[in-house]
């Protein structure tokens, strides 16, 4: 997938002060950065323009466990803390 997209500045105030404040690097590279950073990495990710912005759509790969029908059993539950007991009663 490659676009020729021109990097647009929506509001040159906004945009002068994440550069200043070091939140931002520079400005219209983020594009080439995820391109290439999703190349590099394999992954599939799509590209959408709409009338008040964009976004961009990252694909997962599925994945499969080579164990069928994984359970987990917590035998001991006297050693979780109480946010982790929490948690598996509400998931139990």
């Amino acid at each position: 997938m490659k676009y020729n997209l021109e990097s647009e500045i929506r509001n040159p105030s906004i945009a002068k002060i994440l550069f200043l404040s070091k939140s931002i690097e520079q400005f219209g590279s983020g594009f080439k950065r995820i391109d290439s950073l999703c190349k590099d990495a394999g992954i599939k990710y799509s590209y959408e323009r709409s009338d008040n912005g964009f976004k961009l759509i990252f694909y997962r790969q599925q994945l499969i466990s080579d164990i069928p029908n994984v359970t987990y059993d917590v035998t001991y539950e006297n050693a979780l803390n109480i946010t982790e007991q929490a948690v598996l009663a509400v998931l139990k």
